[in-house]
């Protein structure tokens, strides 16, 4: 192979994110919500205690599809706990367990590729905290991983 006609791409990465953070709506209870969008293609959701019946509502500065989701346990959560990753409504991910123990590691274990697309500043990519049916309140903190590929 001649390295010597090779071409060399390089992507600018403040032309691709031009937002350090997006900005978070939510309702229900929680004490904190922070978004960082990161040059590794990643949308990291930074929880504070959440309760059940909790929604956490971002800002899309950029169009993307979400490719995986991955929740860091930062407290350990009760039994029954689920968060559902949504565009608007429409569900993207199945439920993910929650009721684990401090720093376990949980993956979507679905991703619905007729919601995954989300436009430039759709506004509507929503994390939903939840109990399953018969359990009790869940409360518990959690950092919320979403990779994403710019479209």
């Amino acid at each position: 192979m001649n390295l010597a006609n090779r071409k060399v791409y390089k992507v600018n990465q403040s032309q691709i994110y031009t937002y350090p953070t997006a900005s978070v709506v939510t309702s229900g209870s929680i004490t904190s919500a922070a978004a960082v969008l990161n040059p590794n293609f990643t949308i990291v959701v930074t929880i504070g205690t959440v309760n059940n019946a909790t929604t956490v509502t971002l800002d899309t500065p950029f169009a993307f599809t979400v490719d995986d989701v991955l929740v860091q346990m930062t407290s350990a959560g009760n039994s029954g706990g689920t968060l559902i990753v949504s565009n608007t409504t429409d569900a993207i991910t199945d439920a993910i367990d929650l009721g684990n123990g401090d720093t376990d590691l949980q993956r979507a274990g679905t991703i619905d590729d007729a919601y995954y697309t989300f436009a430039k500043d759709d506004n509507d990519l929503v994390l939903t905290f939840a109990a399953t049916e018969g359990s009790t309140v869940s409360t518990y903190s959690c950092r919320v991983i979403i990779y994403v590929t710019p479209a």
